[in-house]
């Protein structure tokens, strides 16, 4: 088991070099619900951010995107995840909530950049 994760970290870097997106993370278990903050690199002005889910969960589970502690965008993942999202933004970080209903296994890659003036 531990082999298989080390192969699959592995793949995920290795996409992650390939990625037009500033930034990556792992979502590391993704069987617990977990509130992950997304920050921008550049401290000059964001206008924008563009986030993209990628992998598979094995059960049910949502991802949100949070302004002002309340859903702005919302979705509902099972099975193959892929998923993007883009829209104006012009804070330094954003809050993203994952919320694991069932799942009992899976890889869930965020890559997300926050354009910048």
């Amino acid at each position: 088991m531990q082999m298989e994760k080390l192969i699959t970290l592995v793949i995920a870097l290795l996409l992650a070099a390939c990625s037009n997106y500033e930034q990556e993370l792992l979502v590391v278990d993704v069987t617990k619900s977990e509130r992950i903050i997304l920050k921008s690199k550049n401290k000059k002005y964001p206008y924008a951010i563009s986030i993209r889910g990628s992998g598979h969960v094995n059960g049910n589970a949502e991802v949100l995107l949070m302004v002002n502690n309340k859903p702005y965008k919302t979705v509902s993942i099972a099975g193959k995840v892929d998923f993007y999202w883009r829209g104006d933004w012009y804070e330094n970080e954003a809050i993203v909530q994952y919320n694991a209903s069932d799942v009992t296994e899976g890889r869930l890659i965020i890559e997300y950049s926050f354009e910048t003036l």
